[in-house]
């Protein structure tokens, strides 16, 4: 199924001639940590779309963050919990989770706006600083007390 979904995109990215552009990294393999953040300082935005099942409405991707920590202005699926994410920091755009047109109208609208990108890129920046684990400790060391037993 993701291997079909993987091959239909390639397909489509080659017929449009949008190879050149577009470099899939950890599109079929793992990418080591090192050579995940050295591709993000090459990268002009950080995607995440993801298709609409339950578990990905819910559960922020671990992109956002490193799309954060290298400013760059994130395009993701318009579920309302990365609504609220982009909205709260103006750190980039939403598209519908499986609509290319309207993925591509948003990329577009980046990409011909240095001004947008820029405002984008620089709401992700700041929030890069409420992506650091010392931002989320006292709710994890909370939601951890409340579900130990007493006695540890």
């Amino acid at each position: 199924h993701v291997s079909e979904e993987l091959d239909e995109a390639d397909a489509y990215i080659a017929s449009r001639g949008l190879s050149p552009a577009i470099e899939r990294l950890g599109w079929r393999e793992f990418l080591p940590y090192e050579v995940l953040i050295a591709s993000l300082a090459r990268a002009d935005v950080g995607l995440a779309m993801l298709h609409p099942e339950p578990r990905y409405m819910v559960a922020r991707p671990t992109k956002f963050g490193e799309y954060a920590v290298a400013a760059l202005p994130l395009v993701c699926s318009d579920f309302p919990s990365y609504r609220d994410y982009v909205s709260r920091y103006d750190c980039g755009l939403v598209a519908p989770a499986v609509n290319a047109s309207a993925l591509y109208e948003v990329l577009a609208r980046l990409d011909n706006d240095p001004v947008l990108r820029r405002e984008k890129s620089e709401g992700s920046g700041r929030a890069a600083a409420h992506q650091r684990w010392t931002a989320h400790a006292p709710t994890l060391l909370n939601a951890y007390r409340d579900i130990m037993p007493a006695s540890l």
